[in-house]
């Protein structure tokens, strides 16, 4: 196995018409009209393994995309921590996969020895899990960085339109990072069962009511107004294309598809969410008003106008 360390994070998604990308880019705005007012200090390393040759030219640009991603969660969340990540160069994915390396243990509940990601512990209390070892890994197939993702010249401020027939590269490495951070666990991908007597903070705030699997955290549900649907079949995912939580499509963390040509950001749900896993929050996100309702308005206006055909996607973390 190569290796390269380099100091200083999928999917196949449909491709949008100019309508439907707009059409999404609009909807996530309206969810995403946030100010968060203090940040966390992620010091960060990368390392490649696999068949590292095979995205040398990529090398820079996926190190920058994980600093990016890493800042963009660091926006709301509480500590400091230097995480080191590996990224692994393989083919074993379609796409990407990414999760924490270890868990660290929370407590008790209902009989279940809880475990929250290690991601989380190093920033929030100082504690790495792990030791020396990587902190977050994050899979990669060479094949899809090439041919699919777009990477943003600037991914740190997010300027440059996405190309109508791309996917956005920062979408897809805040996604996985949010993985590692908390949108993970052991639970069956239908019904969230469990294959022992211990659960993730994810699985241990699901529900399934026999049909759909639900995320029943008290804060997301204050805000998203009830339980949260979780993806049909790609459990650490919110929204379905069809039935409950067809409104969440536009979320960063949902499990059906991200639209080519456009830009995903991290909603005040996804930050409820963290928090109702454990994740202390140092920024919470309020929604503006103002904003808010302007683009709640035009989003309602184009959402009359156009229908969004989209295509499951497949499971993205372990």
């Amino acid at each position: 196995m190569t290796s390269l360390t380099v100091s200083s994070l999928t999917r196949s998604w449909p491709k949008a018409t100019v309508a439907q990308a707009a059409r999404m880019s609009v909807l996530g705005l309206s969810m995403v009209c946030v100010a968060p007012v203090a940040h966390a200090r992620l010091d960060y390393s990368v390392s490649f393994v696999g068949d590292v040759a095979s995205v040398s030219d990529l090398t820079g640009q996926i190190v920058d995309h994980v600093g990016a991603a890493l800042a963009d969660w660091g926006r709301y969340v509480a500590g400091s921590a230097k995480i080191d990540v590996e990224v692994q160069v393989t083919n074993s994915v379609p796409e990407a996969a990414a999760s924490s390396r270890a868990s660290g243990y929370v407590g008790t509940q209902s009989g279940l020895s809880v475990y929250g990601s290690g991601m989380a512990f190093k920033i929030n209390q100082g504690v790495d899990v792990n030791g020396d070892t990587p902190d977050i890994e994050i899979l990669l197939n060479p094949a899809y960085l090439h041919n699919d993702l777009w990477f943003d010249p600037e991914p740190f401020s997010r300027h440059d339109l996405v190309p109508l027939d791309k996917v956005d590269a920062m979408s897809l490495f805040i996604h996985e990072v949010g993985h590692a951070l908390a949108f993970n666990g052991w639970g069956n991908h239908i019904n969230g069962a469990l294959p022992a007597d211990y659960a993730s903070t994810w699985d241990i705030n699901t529900h399934f009511d026999g049909t759909n699997l639900y995320f029943v955290g008290a804060r997301a549900e204050q805000l998203y107004g009830g339980a949260v649907p979780v993806t049909v079949g790609s459990n650490y995912h919110i929204g379905n294309a069809n039935g409950p939580g067809v409104d969440l499509v536009p979320d960063i963390m949902n499990g059906v598809a991200f639209y080519r040509g456009s830009r995903y950001e991290i909603s005040p749900l996804d930050v409820a969410m963290i928090q109702d896993m454990g994740v202390v929050v140092q920024a919470v996100p309020e929604v503006q008003s103002i904003w808010l309702m302007a683009c709640g308005l035009l989003a309602m206006v184009i959402a009359m106008k156009l229908q969004a055909r989209v295509t499951p996607a497949p499971r993205d973390c372990r």
